[in-house]
């Protein structure tokens, strides 16, 4: 495939190849893009790489699940030359799409990636993923966000530091938060707008020391991220 792939990167270039040949590529890249399933485009980014990038059609006359796709296969080039292909599906309605869009943010450079993609998405039910403090850091610069997803755990008082006070309304702990003697009113109650808190299954609830207002959800209840 990978051979495949290389051909048919190189077909703008290749002005002197017959036309049956030409004709025979495309025909076979185009059972390949849009990949159509997650896997399939994980697959062909494992092994096409960065050169896959310019195949990708969309967002243009793609269904929902085919751009979700694509752009699940440029973001895994994890290269400078994926943005621009990955900001033609920033102004994208679907919600999987933006998920995708931010999910990758971790495989980039964190100011550039924020700049050309984090600071466009449609913001409405979407949580901005921060794989780490760089990350939360970036959300506040651009006025902060809502919905907030952390991945790893972190010392309450790092996430004082760094989560917007003023707009948050819904914090996703994914790995829970090493807590250190904290229980939760101490430092959730920091946040006046917050409403929904999403815990991973095994955490507690510390039900005791939350905050009254405060809804505790469990992971299993939330919509995968694909």
């Amino acid at each position: 495939m990978r051979n495949l792939l290389l051909a048919a990167a190189c077909l703008e270039q290749a002005t002197d190849l017959h036309p049956r040949v030409r004709h025979e590529i495309k025909a076979r890249t185009s059972r390949l893009f849009p990949p159509r399933s997650m896997s399939a485009a994980r697959h062909v980014a494992d092994i096409g790489g960065p050169m896959l990038l310019g195949l990708l059609p969309g967002p243009e006359g793609l269904t929902d699940a085919e751009a979700a796709c694509a752009v699940v296969a440029a973001s895994r080039t994890g290269t400078d030359a994926a943005l621009p292909v990955l900001a033609r599906f920033r102004g994208h309605p679907s919600l999987a799409l933006r998920r995708q869009l931010v999910w990758a943010w971790h495989r980039f450079d964190t100011d550039e990636y924020a700049r050309e993609i984090i600071a466009h998405l449609d913001e409405t039910d979407l949580y901005f993923t921060a794989h780490h403090t760089g990350h939360l850091r970036a959300l506040r610069d651009m006025g902060g966000r809502a919905r907030v997803q952390i991945v790893g755990r972190y010392h309450p008082d790092q996430l004082l530091e760094h989560l917007d006070h003023g707009r948050l309304t819904h914090l996703w702990l994914r790995d829970g938060y090493a807590r250190h003697g904290h229980g939760g009113q101490e430092w959730l109650s920091a946040f006046p707008r917050l409403h929904t808190l999403v815990l991973p299954e095994t955490a507690p609830r510390y039900t005791s020391t939350l905050p009254r207002h405060l809804t505790v959800v469990r992971e299993s209840d939330m919509s995968s991220r694909g």
